[in-house]
């Protein structure tokens, strides 16, 4: 059990925003949205049982090529 690496990889656009917010009862809740497009994101992380041993991130999708590097 102690030589198990679990990997994982993510992805988030830097323009994500909430679709829900929360005030007080009868304010309207209010936040300004992004205008633009965001950046997609990419991130790979490797953990064991004594925690987490790497991680990486990079701009745009990872394709199996550089999902395969990364490792």
């Amino acid at each position: 059990m102690e030589n198990l690496i679990f990997l994982d990889e993510s992805g988030v656009n830097l323009s994500f925003i909430r679709k829900c917010a929360r005030a007080l009862s009868g304010e309207r809740a209010y936040a300004p949205k992004p205008n633009r497009k965001g950046k997609n994101v990419s991130v790979i992380g490797a953990i064991s049982l004594k925690g987490l041993l790497t991680q990486w991130s990079a701009l745009g999708s990872i394709d199996a090529l550089t999902f395969d590097a990364g490792v």
